[in-house]
């Protein structure tokens, strides 16, 4: 968890709700629950293929983004922790690769289990498990 020291209780107040967000959209496409914002479905935006999957070392994980606007990629486990930011920025529209090695943000390999790949661009959202065995 991110240390809140010398931040504003509002800002802290923000980043609370942004990552309880985060993980609520990602909890819902684990259960299977569709989410869709003014019942539009996204033409090609997505998260499409975590290879492999489960992984040992480090896997790939394949999205496609609709626009040239700000993209979330980020990791989570399974009680809502932010493990890692893949991406967090302005990515050209299509379809993209980027790899996770199985590390958090400082660095250190997380433990065996079940992950949750979430990814945000403007209003849409996309999520999917990833497993993890050692």
């Amino acid at each position: 968890p991110r240390s809140t020291q010398g931040v504003s209780s509002a800002a802290s107040d923000v980043y609370k709700r942004q990552e309880m967000n985060g993980f609520l959209i990602a909890l819902a496409a684990v259960l299977d629950l569709q989410t869709t914002v003014n019942n539009i479905q996204p033409a090609i935006f997505g998260l499409h293929t975590v290879y492999p999957n489960p992984f040992n070392s480090s896997c790939k994980i394949k999205f496609s983004t609709l626009s040239d606007e700000k993209v979330s990629l980020v990791i989570y486990d399974t009680l809502g922790r932010k493990i890692k930011t893949i991406v967090s920025g302005t990515i050209g529209i299509g379809s993209h690769t980027l790899t996770w090695d199985g590390k958090n943000v400082f660095g250190k390999p997380v433990a065996t289990g079940i992950y949750i790949c979430n990814l945000i661009q403007g209003e849409f959202a996309a999520s999917k498990r990833i497993q993890l065995l050692k």
